[in-house]
């Protein structure tokens, strides 16, 4: 069972999916999502990570496929699927606790 999970594991991560969009300071992500302002985006296989950006003078945050721009600021990136969001830690979580289950 293990071996299956892993493979599907493997298979899952040739490209990865992101979100794609910006939210401002009093928008709620969640709501976003929901209504398609932010999307669930399938990036090309030439992308391995994930990135959000955080404007302070805003208050907004980007979304988007790929590594930080230079000019973006605070960034950071992650590379598991739809890693970006706002359950990010939830979702690093689960994804070690898996990796841990897999190979002890």
């Amino acid at each position: 069972m293990k071996v299956v999970i892993f493979f599907c594991l493997v298979a899952a991560a040739v490209s990865i999916q992101c979100y794609w969009g910006t939210k401002l300071k009093d928008q709620d992500f969640d709501e976003l999502v929901e209504a398609g302002s932010i999307s669930k985006y399938n990036c090309s296989s030439s992308f391995e990570e994930c990135y959000i950006t955080y404007i302070s003078e805003t208050g907004a945050n980007t979304f988007s496929c790929g590594e930080c721009p230079e000019t973006a600021g605070d960034c950071s990136t992650c590379d598991e699927d739809l890693c970006n969001g706002s359950a990010t830690a939830t979702a690093a979580a689960l994804v070690v606790a898996a990796a841990y289950w897999i190979f002890q």
